[in-house]
């Protein structure tokens, strides 16, 4: 049965219906899932791409001995940027 049970299919062709029915439904509601941790891993991968990026600039800063001052602006610089 689908749903509570009062409402049951009586005959094989209301059988295969609901039947179809419940396949369609699992693959809409897999479908959306899958979307959904596509859009999640697409976030934190970009995330993860940032912190690379300040990661390097952070040990260019330190090669170069740049002053705290500067480095900490050219820091702010690039945080600024990726949240545009």
């Amino acid at each position: 049965t689908m749903g509570y049970g009062d409402v049951v299919p009586v005959n094989n062709s209301e059988r295969i219906f609901v039947v179809v029915v419940a396949v369609v439904g699992a693959v809409i509601f897999s479908h959306c899932i899958g979307i959904i941790s596509s859009l999640i891993t697409q976030v934190t991968g970009v995330e993860d791409r940032f912190r690379g990026k300040l990661r390097s600039v952070q040990e260019y800063l330190q090669y170069r001995e740049l002053p705290a001052g500067l480095a900490r602006r050219l820091k702010l610089f690039y945080q600024h940027c990726w949240r545009r």
